[in-house]
């Protein structure tokens, strides 16, 4: 878990993995009282490897979607991306999630689409006109139905504030 004490390996990570990106404020609202997300350091033997997140929209209480998830380099492709992505489905089955979601750039990005739709999800572009960065940011979303049996429904272009994200 991503705590107070930790937030700053967590952000210099996050700024290795993502340097064009930056999710301090994202960790900073998992603090708020009113807050329903997570994010955490994945820990192999001691020794930081990745980050990765679990957040939820309060309008669509079914869906856990996947935050900043990513694995340092060195570590990557040795398995441990897989355990975080099963970490996350399982943490929220726990919270009662019947979805798991997360986007993804769409474009040069087709390592991290294939390891998804490896794991079952299956993808969906993004694109609303009330959100201008889904135009100029092209992103897909990636579902998947933690339910056994179940399928998940698409996504629709439901609004993910995805401008809001951007700016933050």
């Amino acid at each position: 878990m991503i705590i107070k004490d930790n937030i700053d390996i967590a952000h210099q990570m996050e700024k290795e993995i993502f340097p064009h990106y930056d999710a301090y404020n994202n960790y900073l609202d998992t603090f708020k009282k009113d807050s329903n997300n997570d994010f955490w350091i994945i820990e192999v033997d001691n020794t930081y490897v990745g980050i990765a997140g679990l957040y939820s929209f309060k309008k669509y209480p079914e869906d856990a979607w996947l935050g900043w998830f990513r694995l340092l380099k060195p570590y990557r492709n040795k398995g441990y991306g897989s355990l975080a992505l099963k970490m996350f489905e399982e943490k929220a089955r726990k919270r009662s999630f019947k979805y798991a979601r997360l986007f993804t750039n769409r474009y040069d990005n087709d390592d991290v689409k294939r390891f998804y739709e490896k794991h079952g999800y299956t993808e969906e572009y993004y694109e609303l006109e009330s959100e201008p960065a889904s135009l100029i940011y092209p992103i897909s979303i990636y579902s998947k139905s933690l339910i056994e049996g179940e399928t998940v429904p698409k996504w629709n272009n439901k609004d993910i504030h995805f401008t809001k994200q951007v700016r933050k």
